[in-house]
């Protein structure tokens, strides 16, 4: 399908499908690069969108109006759906029947364009007896399949892989197995027990932290931190005890879910451990967590292959979770095993930082001072600067300029006392952050060439004159 902008009045269309190369055909004369952002601006360059082509997209559709140049609603986003797969505790296949685990990983691999897989994660208990080195060969060998191909992986240890103090998990998965993948994020301490990944689909952009099982306090810190620091990626956190059947918190899955709770990006929790399928909704702050225990190893043939499949769907804010199993080609559909989960999956915007002002603090009256103000924007939009320089002289929105680079103005103060200067920033889709300020001080007493006093005064109702020549005065 090719690539066509449609407008009426101030209502755009973007419909396509990006799949192949990097680039779109030609826009308005410019080929797109699907890695980057664009703008949409109305006729008279007022409103405008920043679209992100990261992902695969169907069509893209805002409305917008000109209050405050910028826009102000998104009405639709019908983005490609995506796929997030779990595997429950896996000891069995690793013990007894290794085809098993290995059907699955081959088959989360085989069907990862279908199903546009976008993310893999196991939920512990790789083994049964860790002192038992061909359970963890079969484990590295199922494994494999999915490291070899380079989807985003979490790997944790449950309560079993610890019975030989994680000597042979760690022999078998050190962090040099994930060190260079484009998704690795990192670990804590010297070893891969507990893990992070990032990882984007359909324009969003996700953390998944892997926990090992029974954290400590400053593992769970840890993992806090990282959740603050990716503060603007929906996060997931996976470790192996969580809830129990009944949904109830299993002790340490409460603390976890305590510890973690404040982090407004976390939306789901994943688990394993006890036999059977159950979930539990928490809220706190206005946010929703999900979390879903899956663990079906009590089943014939070490859990008949069974695994869990969420399919994220953008268009209609939902998660679709399904349990299927590769080896019998066949779905689990009671209540506990086939459900939707209502997720908010519209884009966000995050305001840009408060401006850095930098300058002078002490000045004399009738002097021309340079002022910096830089603003970063936690997505990398654009920003814009609005300037109260208190002496009844503004800067009005200046031009849109990238994040993180200062903008420069001169200003003459010709007041003696206390002034305060105050800037704010706003970016490419209107959003605004609070006030900055800079207290800067000029002398009680002065002397001021009264002809140049005179002429600033007459300046003073000439702006655009004054503007120009500042400068150099």
């Amino acid at each position: 399908m090719g690539n066509n902008i449609f407008r009426k009045g101030l209502v755009f269309t973007i419909i396509g499908l990006i799949i192949g190369t990097g680039f779109l055909p030609n826009i308005g004369g410019n080929t797109i690069n699907k890695n980057k952002k664009f703008q949409i601006f109305d006729k008279n360059r007022k409103s405008s969108l920043n679209i992100d082509l990261w992902s695969t997209f169907k069509s893209y559709t805002v409305e917008a109006d000109e209050k405050d140049n910028a826009i102000h609603e998104l009405i639709k986003c019908e983005t490609i759906n995506f796929t997030i797969i779990a595997l429950p505790d896996v000891q069995n296949y690793n013990e007894f029947y290794p085809n098993i685990g290995l059907n699955q990983t081959k088959w989360i691999v085989n069907k990862s364009e279908q199903y546009n897989i976008v993310y893999v994660c196991n939920e512990g208990d790789l083994v049964n007896n860790p002192s038992v080195i061909t359970q963890y060969i079969n484990a590295d060998a199922s494994f494999s399949v999915i490291l070899n191909s380079l989807l985003p992986f979490t790997l944790i240890p449950g309560n079993h892989d610890t019975y030989d103090g994680l000597v042979n998990y760690n022999n078998f998965f050190p962090p040099q197995r994930f060190d260079g993948k484009p998704y690795y994020g990192g670990h804590y301490g010297a070893t891969y027990v507990n893990n992070y990944v990032l990882f984007n689909a359909s324009g969003l952009s996700f953390i998944a932290i892997g926990l090992e099982y029974n954290p400590s306090f400053n593992v769970l810190n840890w993992a806090d931190g990282i959740l603050k620091s990716y503060s603007n990626r929906r996060a997931i956190v996976v470790e192996h005890c969580i809830l129990d059947v009944d949904g109830s918190w299993q002790e340490k899955g409460k603390t976890i879910y305590n510890t973690l709770k404040d982090n407004s990006n976390l939306f789901l929790i994943l688990c394993g451990h006890i036999h059977g399928e159950s979930r539990r909704i928490e809220t706190y702050n206005g946010n929703t967590v999900n979390i879903l225990l899956a663990d079906y190893q009590s089943y014939s043939n070490g859990g008949n292959g069974y695994l869990r499949i969420m399919e994220f769907c953008p268009s209609t804010n939902e998660i679709r979770v399904k349990t299927y199993s590769p080896y019998l080609n066949q779905y689990e559909t009671d209540a506990n095993s086939q459900f939707n989960l209502s997720y908010n999956m519209m884009p966000t915007n995050n305001p840009p930082n408060k401006p850095i002002i930098n300058g002078i603090k002490t000045g004399t009256p009738g002097i021309s001072y340079d002022y910096k103000f830089t603003s970063s924007d936690p997505d990398t939009d654009d920003v814009s600067y609005y300037i109260d320089w208190d002496d009844g002289i503004t800067t009005d929105w200046t031009a849109f300029q990238a994040s993180g680079t200062s903008y420069s103005e001169n200003h003459i103060w010709n007041s003696k006392g206390i002034l305060i200067i105050k800037a704010k920033a706003r970016d490419i889709n209107g959003a605004e952050r609070d006030w900055a300020t800079l207290k800067v001080s000029m002398p009680k007493t002065y002397s001021c060439n009264p002809i140049l006093q005179l002429f600033m005064k007459m300046l003073e109702r000439f702006p655009f004159f004054k503007k120009i020549l500042n400068p150099i005065l």
